[in-house]
């Protein structure tokens, strides 16, 4: 379980950058977020703004309502990675409960049914046994 949770929170930067990113149009760009290589480097990933909207079928007033706390999220964590006075345990348990309260920001805006694909999208993939 502590893989998607730290999944999730190292994309929350590419999250804030491809909610507010865009190409000159009204369509967003997706965010530029490296190819992997450093900790300081963040990988690609899937659920960003574009994602959520395909994948849970946004509507725009529901863009609207989760690209700033997706953006919130991605500042908030950015301050505790920065903040060299925490050691790593607190930095993980900060960013456990940031996490937390970010995914109850995010469901109070979906329907029941956008609730239950977004709670399977962050459980990932089965595991193969």
């Amino acid at each position: 379980m502590k893989l998607p949770l730290l999944a999730l929170f190292a994309v929350l930067p590419c999250l804030a950058i491809a909610q507010t990113s865009t190409n000159g149009t009204d369509n967003p760009t997706p965010p530029s977020c490296g190819n992997g290589g450093g900790p300081k480097e963040h990988r690609p990933h899937p659920l960003d703004l574009a994602h959520l909207t395909a994948a849970l079928n946004l509507t725009a007033d529901q863009q609207a309502e989760i690209g700033p706390i997706l953006s919130s999220a991605a500042d908030q964590r950015k301050a505790i990675f920065d903040n060299t006075s925490l050691d790593p345990q607190d930095k993980q348990a900060q960013l456990k409960s940031l996490h937390e309260q970010t995914v109850t920001q995010i469901e109070a805006v979906l329907t029941q049914d956008q609730v239950a694909k977004f709670q399977k999208m962050q459980q990932g993939p089965p595991h193969k046994k």
